[in-house]
């Protein structure tokens, strides 16, 4: 909403309100007396009570007007003081009227809150006063809290701003953590902290509100010229610590859903686009003009939270993860035609995020937790937007990529804590997982493939039903994942039990989903067993990642394992076909499987440590054997129900030999146990549901782990499955047998596949 400037001058008005105010109080009352005497003296011929009621009527809605006078003034007056409006060469000061409002008493003091005003006018002298001359940390909690609860009002932050200009405001975090530095020892006791230790940070996380606040109701120029001022500012001589402290106003942060799963990620404040991108231009090649500030170590030996600043993006790519249209324009690189240029657009990427480092080693105070967390978050948001887009995704594929394989790779660097491999925090975890579960397809091809992949970022693919967004050619992008970097991101997620589950509900969606298209839309074999391979190769790299992944953290191996098992075991069979075929996290049947139990899921087998047989190992051999094993059966039970009639298994049923199979297969054909009420990775013992946290749900089911008796018939059955006529011997009567010829050697294809994914994960550690 704009404003209309109503001007007026001040000394004017107020000299008529002042005549106004004498006629009102002494011109009428004194009137009144005169015309009472007179009445008097000559015997009171009349009755006066009606004129002084009327006289009295008009003096009191005089009144009124002069107090709307006054509100207008004392409107112009709070509005230049605070700086919403200016005085003119003229003299004149302006009140404000937004844009649809009729002027009005009511609507001039609605649309200027001088009390609002007054209030950030004071708090901003408040907060200069203490970071000048010290403040107490009980009238600090006062003043900080005060400033807080008002950060988010426009008008408080317009008034703010104004007041305090960009310099100072950059200054102010710095000089108030100055304010309390570590007390003097006591007794020979040193006191390590601060009375206040985070006030510096407090009081920066309220300017990043006011900033997001204001730059609502700037125009694009007004935008551009604040970014502008703070990167000018930032850059002074002697003053190094600004620009840490503007990182700390931009890591501001809200909550919001970026992928739908009902849980809420930590991203940047909502800014004016023009202001974040000029911001982010300026800091890219921002350059300071050196020299030493004095409050990055002070007198007393603290050292200053802020640091140096050597890293001059660190804010404003976290500010990006809140405005993710500015981050794609910001990232993307066009071709002359207007086309994303996909390799230039991931190059551009890994070359921001390589700023923090110097020849491998990660520089002190640029590689933080933040920055790995902020460019993983950015690759979650573009992956799932990727997924949707009617275009393909090529920038988003591409940046996606970028950031997945710069981490991945280059964030197990050479470290001054002698760090050789990758680890994540919980955000970065989470964040790793969104962009993952986003590209189930992308995952697969590296995890099946049987070369190592360590170039390329982009691929294009043709025809797949499973991505929702497609180019005019029929085209969807897809990130390319390099082996190293896939090893290390799914060795951390398994670390956590919602990330894990995120990305095993979107990975078994898409096997479902891969499959069932495959043999509904009469694929050969051939293609059948490729797929079951790839399948099975995911499966064992992401265990052989985990196990990696833990051993080098010192982590519970069997724990995390078996998380990653039994919610494996619990999506293949909770988790439902989708009718409309398409991929990614927003997919509403993964999604509501990693809420609604997912979690729960792999936090229970977690605790278990040994949950159900994929679990149990004590080394990494054991644990390779025990995945592998319940991948057979299950890649078995599966191919039995989708790519072999019910006469067929009848004929498979009466030319076996050796280990019975009646646990599996009826007498007429028909399947004993049900695919999607079975977890292949269970114990046989347990009685979960499916959706147990869904109280609305009426169609809650058992979900049962194999018995032994079953997994027995289904490893017999693996090694004898019929591939073609002749492979079933004939007999009056029999049902006839199908060519099944690519499921010959079908054990040793799932065994080979599985331990393909699971050796390539865990090759040189």
């Amino acid at each position: 909403m704009g404003n209309t400037e109503i001007r007026l001058n001040p000394e004017k008005v107020q000299a008529v309100i002042n005549d106004l105010t004498s006629f009102h109080d002494f011109a009428v009352p004194g009137a009144v007396s005169q015309v009472t005497k007179k009445n008097d003296e000559v015997a009171n011929p009349y009755h006066l009570d009606t004129f002084k009621a009327n006289v009295n009527s008009h003096n009191e809605s005089l009144r009124s007007k002069i107090a709307d006078l006054q509100a207008c003034l004392d409107a112009a007056k709070a509005a230049n003081d605070c700086g919403i409006t200016t005085k003119k060469p003229d003299g004149t000061i302006a009140y404000i009227v937004a844009d649809g409002h009729s002027e009005t008493i009511e609507n001039i003091k609605k649309d200027n809150p001088v009390d609002d005003w007054r209030a950030a006018k004071k708090d901003a002298a408040d907060l200069v006063n203490a970071s000048e001359k010290g403040i107490s940390p009980e009238d600090w909690d006062k003043l900080i809290q005060r400033v807080q609860a008002k950060q988010d009002d426009p008008e408080y932050a317009a008034c703010m701003l104004n007041t305090i200009g960009p310099g100072r405001l950059l200054d102010l975090p710095i000089d108030i953590q100055g304010q309390f530095p570590k007390p003097p020892p006591t007794r020979g006791k040193y006191n390590l902290d601060s009375p206040r230790p985070h006030a510096g940070m407090h009081l920066a996380e309220v300017f990043g509100h006011l900033i997001a606040t204001r730059s609502q109701g700037w125009n694009d120029s007004q935008a551009k010229a604040y970014a502008d001022r703070l990167v000018q500012y930032a850059g002074e001589k002697n003053k190094g610590a600004r620009v840490e402290s503007l990182n700390a106003i931009l890591s501001a942060s809200r909550s919001q859903d970026i992928d739908g799963d009902g849980a809420n990620e930590t991203v940047g404040l909502d800014y004016n686009d023009a202001f974040l991108s000029e911001l982010a231009h300026k800091l890219e090649s921002f350059k300071s003009q050196g020299g030493y500030d004095s409050r990055i170590t002070a007198p007393n030996g603290r050292t200053n939270m802020f640091g140096n600043g050597s890293n001059s993006l660190e804010g404003v790519v976290h500010a990006m993860t809140g405005n993710l249209d500015v981050a794609e324009q910001w990232l993307t690189v066009r071709t002359s035609k207007g086309e994303v240029d996909t390799q230039k657009t991931a190059d551009r990427t890994q070359s921001l995020i390589k700023r923090a480092t110097v020849n491998g080693w990660v520089v002190p105070g640029t590689w933080s937790d933040q920055w790995e967390e902020d460019w993983l978050m950015l690759a979650a948001e573009h992956a799932v937007r990727g997924m949707e887009d009617s275009g393909g995704g090529p920038q988003h594929a591409a940046v996606t990529s970028a950031v997945l394989n710069t981490i991945g790779e280059n964030a197990e660097h050479k470290s001054w804590a002698n760090t050789d491999y990758m680890t994540l925090t919980e955000r970065g975890r989470n964040a790793a997982s969104i962009a993952l579960a986003s590209y189930p397809y992308a995952i697969q091809k590296t995890a099946s493939s049987t070369s190592e992949i360590n170039k390329d970022w982009v691929s294009e693919n043709d025809g797949n039903s499973w991505a929702r967004g497609k180019n005019a050619q029929g085209k969807n992008y897809q990130p390319v994942i390099h082996t190293k970097a896939l090893k290390s991101l799914l060795g951390e997620v398994g670390q956590d039990n919602a990330a894990v589950a995120r990305y095993v509900s979107s990975q078994e969606l898409f096997n479902k989903t891969q499959l069932n298209t495959a043999i509904s839309g009469g694929e050969d074999s051939n293609k059948i067993n490729s797929i079951l391979n790839d399948q099975a190769a995911a499966r064992g790299f992401t265990s052989g990642s985990i196990v990696s992944q833990s051993e080098k953290i010192d982590a519970d191996t069997n724990a995390r394992v078996a998380a990653f098992g039994e919610v494996t075991g619990m999506a293949i069979s909770a988790i439902p076909l989708p009718q409309a075929k398409a991929g990614g996290a927003a997919l509403s049947a993964g999604t509501k499987f990693a809420m609604n139990f997912g979690k729960a899921a792999a936090s229970n087998a977690a605790e278990a440590s040994v949950k159900g047989l994929y679990g149990k190992g004590n080394n990494s051999e054991e644990i390779k054997s025990n995945g592998r094993q319940a991948n057979v059966e299950f890649q078995t039970l599966s191919v039995l129900q989708a790519a072999y009639t019910q006469d067929e298994r009848k004929r498979i049923l009466k030319t076996n030999t050796g280990t019975s199979l009646t646990p599996i297969i009826g007498p007429n054909g028909e399947l004993k146990v049900d695919l999607n009420l079975v977890n292949p990775y269970g114990d046989g013992n347990e009685d979960n549901k499916s959706n147990e946290t869904d109280k609305d749900d009426k169609d809650d089911k058992d979900i049962h782990g194999l018995t032994s008796e079953q997994r027995q018939a289904l490893a017999h059955l693996a090694g004898e499955i019929p591939t073609d006529k002749q492979d079933a011997v004939p007999e009056k009567d029999a049902p006839a047998m199908r060519d099944h010829g690519a499921m010959r050697d079908f054990k040793q294809n799932r065994v080979d596949a599985y331990d393909s994914g699971f050796d390539n994960a865990m090759k040189n550690q």
